[in-house]
């Protein structure tokens, strides 16, 4: 491998983010967010956090003219990271890599664009015709798994996901507030429900502790709630859609709830951003330990918030070119022997979770529904979550009469590495 593919691959897996942006004058990492189904139609415009707009067709233009597509082809939209400030645009590459999934990243701050490969490791096979209709795990949240191979890794996630639920809720709330304000008398108790059990999914994300797990069951944990998540998304925006089918009442809706969610969440997103310094710190680290330099001053100055992560990126490219070609190979090696064993680890636990995923989904649900009533103060809510539980596991446990009728229900394989 390449010396300049190897240190692209390393850039979108071995650290957090590659693009930097600001909030409120401090300065944050890309990769901060974990992706939750969005609630709108594909993205036509963008907003930073700083308040700068973008539309898809600036992006593409920037896109365009640039690396991006002399590498590959772009597809023709993108998808708008709030948090990031960002455009992601897909890309297939002229020289495709096996176990990535490149898109053009578009910064609105900067217009400037880049590759970011996505690399995640072999394509998972499914295991019966069960596991396809049962579950597809989003790539995603595969490619997201990724680092929980290391302890900190696992935190940050865990974190994300918190943040991204709550940027869920006070989405919904939004949403529902918007539709009274249209019409007093619109039934919105099901999407009341739907939000009281995001507050509930988000206490059992908050409330999690990893610190005795093995990074298989870290990981297998972060995988199943982040469906749960997402599924909970996904039912509420086909509810929104049934009342409100004006596709430019929903965008005003999402244009107007940006500001509140950065003045509402501006805790917790300092909360990753620390996190994730501190996570590509411990990688820096760990990159450069062997080869007696100066790591543990970079890796303080990435911790410090000294070097963003365009410069954290430079840093890596600066030394790793000083080095002799048998210290610059040992140090590509290991990089690479990290990555593949986070790879393997998080391949593990996406099989496990594809293999046994109807049964630990009626477990979860039916732990879930148990929690309810200590968690929301309302009974009248109470119930209606309880309801909507209990027909999720009814629903779950026909599809798993079918599938044992039919011989197609997978067994779990319970293999698990240490995090680190």
């Amino acid at each position: 491998m390449k010396t300049k593919t190897a240190l692209a691959i390393l850039f979108s897996v071995f650290l957090l983010g590659s693009t930097a942006y600001a909030v409120e004058g401090a300065e944050l990492e890309e990769g901060m967010d974990v992706v939750v189904t969005s609630f709108e139609e594909p993205d036509t415009t963008c907003i930073s956090p700083t308040g700068l707009i973008m539309g898809i067709e600036e992006a593409l233009e920037i896109a365009g003219a640039g690396d991006c597509a002399i590498s590959g082809t772009l597809a023709s939209e993108g998808t708008c990271n709030d948090v990031t400030g960002t455009w992601w645009i897909d890309l297939v590459l002229n020289e495709p890599m096996e176990g990535c999934s490149p898109a053009c990243v578009v910064d609105i701050e900067t217009g400037e664009s880049e590759i970011n490969y996505r690399c995640t490791g072999l394509v998972i096979e499914e295991t019966s015709e069960e596991t396809t209709e049962e579950v597809e795990i989003p790539e995603e949240t595969k490619a997201e798994a990724v680092i929980m191979a290391y302890q900190h890794g696992a935190e940050v996630r865990l974190l994300q996901l918190e943040l991204a639920i709550e940027k869920a809720i006070v989405h919904a709330n939004d949403i529902i507030a918007n539709i009274l304000e249209r019409d007093e008398s619109a039934d919105v108790s099901e999407l009341e429900a739907i939000v009281a059990e995001m507050q509930v999914l988000k206490e059992e994300v908050t409330s999690l502790e990893i610190s005795g797990m093995t990074a298989d069951e870290s990981a297998k944990q972060f995988v199943e709630l982040k469906q749960d998540a997402v599924e909970l998304t996904q039912s509420f925006k086909t509810k929104v859609h049934e009342m409100l089918p004006n596709q430019s009442v929903r965008a005003q809706i999402k244009e107007s709830v940006e500001n509140k969610i950065r003045n509402e969440l501006a805790e917790t997103q300092l909360r990753v951003q620390e996190n994730v310094r501190e996570y590509n710190a411990l990688r820096v680290e760990s990159l450069f330990r062997e080869t007696n330099g100066d790591a543990v001053q970079i890796a303080q100055q990435v911790m410090n918030g000294e070097l963003n992560a365009v410069q954290i990126r430079e840093q890596i490219k600066e030394r790793i070119e000083t080095f002799e070609q048998a210290v610059k190979n040992q140090v590509l090696v290991k990089a690479k022997e990290d990555i593949t064993r986070a790879v393997v680890s998080r391949n593990t636990v996406v099989n496990e979770v594809m293999e046994n995923y109807a049964n630990q989904k009626i477990e979860r649900l039916q732990t879930r529904a148990e929690n309810v009533a200590g968690i929301l103060s309302d009974s009248d809510v109470v119930g209606k979550v309880v309801e909507n539980i209990n027909d999720r596991i009814e629903s779950t446990q026909a599809r798993i009469q079918i599938s044992v009728g039919n011989g197609m229900l997978g067994t779990a394989n319970n293999n698990g590495g240490n995090n680190q």
